[in-house]
C-alpha cells in the first residue's frame, strides 16, 4: 500500500496464481502423455491455473509472494493461441488495483477467518475476509 511500484508486480502475481480459463484443444493426432493415450479428435483441458501452480516452476507456487520476483505465467496463453485482451488486462487490473488502495488504505486479513480456496478447473478464492476502518 505505500509502495505504488509494487502494484505492476501484484498485478502479474495475482494473475499467475489465480488465472481465469482453461483452454480447449482438439487432438490433431494420436498421441500419448505420460502414458495416457490420446486419440485424434479428443478434446483435452489445459489447465492454465494448474501451470501457475507447478512446483517445480514456481517455487511456493501455492502461495502469493508479493516480495517474490516472479514475472512469467501462461495465464494468457502462449503462441499463436495468446490472449489478445492481455494486454488490456493488464492496466485495467492496474487501474483497479491503485483505485481500491486509494479508496481504502488500510486493510488486513481478518485474522477470524483463514482464505478458503477452490480448486478443481479454476484456482479461487471463495473467501476473503477483510477489515478496514472507515
Amino acid at each position: 500500500m505505500a509502495d505504488p511500484a509494487v502494484v505492476p508486480h501484484a498485478v502479474e502475481e495475482l494473475l499467475r496464481a489465480y488465472p481465469i480459463v482453461n483452454i480447449m484443444r482438439d487432438a490433431a493426432e494420436d498421441t500419448e502423455i505420460n502414458g495416457c493415450p490420446v486419440f485424434r479428435g479428443d478434446t483435452l483441458m489445459i489447465s492454465l491455473p494448474a501451470a501457475g501452480r507447478d512446483g517445480s516452476t514456481y517455487p511456493r507456487a501455492a502461495e502469493v509472494d508479493l516480495d517474490q520476483d516472479r514475472t512469467t505465467h501462461l495465464t494468457f496463453g502462449a503462441g499463436p493461441h495468446r490472449c489478445l485482451g492481455s494486454h488490456l488486462a493488464r492496466p485495467e487490473l492496474r487501474v483497479a488495483y491503485e483505485e481500491w488502495h486509494r479508496l481504502i488504505p488500510e486493510y488486513e486479513l481478518d485474522p477470524e477467518f483463514s482464505p478458503v480456496e477452490a480448486s478443481g478447473q479454476m484456482f479461487t478464492l471463495n473467501t476473503l475476509r477483510l477489515r478496514w476502518s472507515r
